[in-house]
């Protein structure tokens, strides 16, 4: 099956004054579905499945094997979590691999039994997966039979916090023909699927071509599904909210509102944006929340927003009072919901971050595991005393190091980005061996610490790089085209002689891709080497 690209974006929790939530495990909405864990294995283990016993019990985070040859109980917290325990089992008792690849499934008739019983539990509360582009690159056109084994293969491998934007579209179609927009204005606003990530960071809107009802409701009904499912499991999907955007005429068609052209992005027309601070914003927000409840089965309690994304312009606007309005509006909606922002170039600024509750903000950082030099936020907390620091500055990313260790790291402190200087302790931190008031995860292109057998996190990119969850290390591979994170070049239209363009998370045509000089190396191909994954750098 096709390689899936995504970015996984997982920030450590924070103290009471963080930027990203306490260390509360807890972060699905709603009770799973009883037996989905077995379900899952059915789909997963056709001819081993009846072998499996899964059991609700023990922390959210923490997972239990046991049990004699042909008789496997796996206990957890969830269904997500009995799953991990389930895949940390088949590579390390039964020699098996279920990945983002492939599987290897060579297993003996009766399933090898365990002396003992064996108890992990995560480090982080927050293990997030796939970025804002993640659909348009490869992914916009992904069905259900994808979906479906997309999110076993994440909740084997431990993740528990999805960006779902799949019927975003449809959801903007719905909102606007309340506001004096017909279906047609709307479908020829609203990009094509490849072009909506971009369409959904307000860089871009209308092209190449109108959308149909057709598709707008296909869409629809497959984010529903996406997010349904991930309920079951136990994992929460994490929704795109509502911070602006309007389509063309907004101000025309209703009376005192006040929009901001955003002008041109790469050449391409970008979206108006509605001031927050005026109850036009409250208005279209209470819609948007309201309809996206209806369309996608319930709310959330994390909702992904980047206000002035690449060069976006306040106007007259103060940027901290917008802010505080789109967190108004959010609240209004779902008072316990966590505002989900990506660090990418210079966002989140100060002035946002200044001006929310920083118990309810999550930093998802897709840049400073490239640039560290460029985009390091946790040095410019110390430095000025004045911004925060954002979770996981340094890898942005971050998948643990031991995201499911036997035994926690002790006398280790999470950066939690509230107040300057403050480090708040987190349980199980995966931090790397620094000084305990600043610890933070490793680059993800480098070992984490001198002296110490080399254990790699990564940023698995949009073609496919996949952490590899080990007893209790991570390794990650990182094949050809794996991307670092984020959007570095525009999606264009195909220019006749232009020159092929390739970013972070994109690849140029064979035919026009770069030859890598002589002897080149990547930043990771200092660090182990898989037998069958070639490490690639950006």
């Amino acid at each position: 099956m096709p390689l899936a690209r995504r970015v996984l974006l997982t920030a450590l929790a924070a103290g009471s004054a963080g930027a990203a939530v306490a260390c509360d495990p807890a972060s699905a909405d709603g009770a799973p579905a009883a037996g989905s864990a077995a379900t899952a294995a059915r789909r997963l283990l056709p001819r081993h499945w009846r072998q499996l016993t899964f059991r609700t019990a023990a922390g959210r985070d923490t997972f239990q094997v046991s049990g004699r040859t042909g008789r496997i109980t796996v206990t957890g917290g969830t269904p997500a979590t009995q799953l991990t325990g389930l895949n940390w089992y088949l590579r390390n008792i039964a020699d098996a691999d279920i990945n983002w690849a492939g599987r290897q499934l060579r297993l003996p008739r009766e399933l090898p039994g365990l002396d003992g019983t064996v108890t992990r539990r995560a480090n982080v509360p927050h293990r997030f997966a796939l970025n804002d582009t993640n659909d348009g690159y490869t992914g916009p056109y992904h069905d259900w039979t994808y979906w479906e084994r997309e999110l076993d293969v994440l909740a084997l491998h431990g993740y528990n916090e999805v960006l779902v934007q799949t019927g975003a579209d449809a959801l903007y179609h719905r909102v606007f023909q309340e506001f004096g927009y017909t279906d047609e204005e709307l479908r020829k606003w609203i990009p094509g699927p490849a072009h909506q990530p971009w369409w959904l960071l307000q860089n871009l809107s209308a092209f190449p071509h109108p959308v149909s009802q057709q598709l707008l409701g296909a869409r629809a009904a497959l984010g529903r599904r996406i997010a349904n499912r991930l309920r079951e499991l136990g994992m929460t999907p994490v929704f795109p909210g509502y911070f602006g955007t309007v389509p063309p005429g907004f101000a025309d068609r209703n009376a005192g509102a006040r929009t901001v052209p955003q002008g041109t992005w790469m050449g391409f027309a970008r979206p108006d944006w509605l001031d927050p601070r005026t109850e036009h914003f409250t208005r279209v927000a209470a819609a948007f929340y309201r309809i996206q409840d209806e369309m996608f089965g319930g709310a959330s309690t994390r909702y992904k927003m980047d206000l002035l994304h690449e060069g976006g312009s306040p106007g007259d606007v103060p940027v901290g009072d917008a802010a505080k309005g789109v967190e108004k509006a959010l609240r209004a909606a779902h008072p316990g919901a966590v505002w989900v922002i990506l660090g990418w170039q210079h966002n989140p600024p100060r002035a946002i971050v200044d001006a929310v509750d920083k118990d309810r903000m999550l930093v998802v950082d897709g840049l400073c595991d490239r640039f560290p030099k460029v985009t390091d936020r946790e040095a410019t907390a110390r430095r000025t005393g004045t911004a925060p620091r954002t979770p996981s500055a340094r890898s942005g990313t971050s998948a643990a190091i031991r995201p499911w260790a036997r035994t926690p790291p002790t006398g280790l402190r999470c950066t939690s980005g509230g107040a300057p200087g403050r480090a708040a302790p987190c349980a199980a931190s995966p931090c790397s061996r620094r000084p305990p008031t600043t610890i933070r995860p490793p680059s993800p292109c480098s070992p984490n610490s001198p002296g110490e057998r080399a254990t790699w996190t990564c940023a698995p990119g949009s073609h496919g790089g996949r952490a590899r969850a080990t007893e209790d290390t991570i390794h990650t591979r990182r094949p050809p085209g794996t991307s670092c994170a984020g959007p570095r070049t525009a999606p264009r239209a195909p220019t006749r002689g232009a020159r092929a363009r390739t970013g972070c998370s994109g690849r140029a045509p064979p035919s026009r891709r770069r030859r890598r000089p002589p002897g080149h190396r990547s930043a990771s191909a200092t660090g182990p080497r898989s037998s069958n994954r070639p490490l690639a750098s950006c």
